[in-house]
């Protein structure tokens, strides 16, 4: 069995709701009744082990609860349609249907082929990448090689994410290009990646995983439902619960069984 670190994988950047909260009574739901949750690809695992701790099943049991997507965008789709009745997800602008409560912070990571020369970037030089405006590694510290732009598609977090940091017109790479290229991702996707087959780089000198709080691209992560769920539904009860419960003092050293 696999265990999947739930702070996010990456240790210290659970940032959110340090602050005095509510107490409120463990919901008093029960696996007939538990919502269902649709998840953010890379969030499964958060979902997993809040659904576990509500429920006190094991990780088979929570799955069956949770709705896998191909997307957060689809995810997010599936609240707005009624399919899921509570989300696990990134932020985003989710319009005033939606009521949102933040669980914890992952981050925009920059991961390149480990040849290309280049341990960090600033975020000038990632904003001139992707602009298109430097196209090789030399120009940023590296080797003289092109760098080679790994896109997410549309729709995923990593890519919105991107999108709202920076001006995005540099071109996908060769499909059959395996030197020099950069990709980007959350810190918790790059966590499942072999070891060696990319370097995580620094940006402005500081790892996300050490600095959470100076990393330059966090990525907050949380809890949302309808506006127009009933005070008494199951899955407003279990969102009030996760408002009240979850903080960084809660999930950092909590292991998930995969």
């Amino acid at each position: 069995m696999k265990k999947i670190m739930i702070a996010l994988l990456c240790a210290g950047l659970l940032l959110s709701g340090c602050g005095e909260q509510e107490t409120v009574d463990t919901p008093s739901v029960n696996s007939d009744t538990y919502p269902s949750v649709s998840v953010s690809p890379a969030l499964e695992p958060v979902a997993q082990y809040l659904t576990q701790a509500v429920l006190d099943c094991s990780a088979h049991e929570a799955l069956r609860h949770i709705q896998a997507s191909d997307s957060t965008e689809q995810a997010y789709q599936a609240l707005l349609d009624g399919s899921a009745e509570l989300l696990i997800a990134y932020e985003a602008d989710l319009g005033e249907e939606v009521e949102w409560t933040a669980l914890g912070t992952d981050a925009l990571v920059f991961a390149a082929d480990p040849n290309c020369g280049a341990d960090n970037l600033s975020v000038q030089q990632l904003k001139d990448i992707y602009a298109g405006t430097v196209t090789n590694w030399k120009q940023v510290g590296g080797k003289d090689m092109e760098i080679v732009i790994r896109h997410r598609a549309q729709g995923s977090a990593s890519r919105s994410a991107l999108e709202r940091a920076m001006t995005v017109n540099a071109a996908e790479g060769a499909p059959d290009e395996r030197s020099g290229c950069l990709y980007y991702m959350t810190c918790s996707e790059y966590q499942s990646i072999a070891e060696g087959s990319l370097k995580l780089l620094t940006v402005d000198g500081v790892q996300p995983e050490e600095n959470a709080s100076e990393y330059a691209f966090p990525m907050p992560y949380g809890a949302a439902l309808r506006k127009s769920a009933e005070q008494n539904s199951e899955e407003r009860i279990v969102f009030r619960w996760l408002a009240a419960e979850y903080s960084s003092a809660n999930f950092p050293n909590s292991d998930v069984q995969r």
